[in-house]
């Protein structure tokens, strides 16, 4: 991200590859447990985005809002 400004599309793992998206939502369940219980945890299960649906959830890029101030 530091060279070109862009997240990266997967990580490569001994498992295969890890879409960006969801290494993000695996760092935010590591860091919710940890605030939680006060400790890291063992280990987490991670469903893969493609398996993850929900109808309410709303995509937009920098020019669909014009209202969200410096988060955009």
């Amino acid at each position: 991200m530091d060279n070109n400004g862009y997240a990266p599309n997967y990580k490569t793992t001994v498992r295969g590859y890890i879409r960006y998206e969801s290494l993000v939502y695996m760092y935010s369940e590591i860091i919710n447990s940890a605030s939680e219980n006060l400790r890291l945890p063992n280990y987490i299960t991670l469903t893969p985005w493609t398996t993850v649906t929900n109808t309410n959830t709303v995509f937009f890029d920098h020019g669909s809002n014009k209202n969200c101030g410096k988060f955009c």
